[in-house]
């Protein structure tokens, strides 16, 4: 990615408070709104921004009003966002192969931010509308967050 351009903050350095970490509409167009990863973000917007509809959309098989609030409420941290995205496409399948940076304030120091960095990968198709998240992306985020927790724990 290009570092002069607007967007989200890539290196931690970049990120100025924890609202930095907030995908926005320019940065999704950024990144181009048509490809697997303006996809991946426009759902992690969604995701961030408690945008039901949205996330239900995200999907190829849209999910209902139900399991998109799960989602969202069980997203690990509001402040995060996919990054360094490594792209394979074959054909009218892709993988987004990406860093998830999260930022979160110290209890102690609220001047301070943790910043953690996890790796997941999302699978996506491209149909009629546009690239669309596979089923099992939220699930496999979940599961690489809850494997770094561990991991860190012992």
């Amino acid at each position: 990615m290009d570092g002069d351009r607007e967007g989200p903050p890539f290196e931690p350095d970049n990120i100025q408070k924890v609202r930095s970490l907030l995908i926005t509409d320019s940065d999704v167009q950024a990144v181009g709104p048509s490809t697997p990863y303006g996809a991946v973000l426009s759902w992690w917007r969604d995701l961030q921004h408690g945008n039901v509809d949205g996330v239900r959309k995200s999907y190829t098989r849209p999910l209902t009003a139900a399991e998109a609030k799960r989602q969202i409420a069980r997203l690990h941290t509001r402040f995060s966002l996919p990054l360094e995205p490594e792209i394979e496409t074959q054909g009218k399948r892709a993988t987004v192969l990406s860093t998830i940076r999260s930022a979160t304030p110290r209890k102690e120091t609220p001047s301070v931010v943790a910043v953690a960095d996890l790796q997941t990968s999302f699978f996506l198709v491209r149909g009629d509308s546009g690239w669309k998240l596979r089923p099992g992306s939220y699930r496999r985020y979940l599961k690489a967050w809850e494997r770094r927790r561990l991991a860190t724990q012992q």
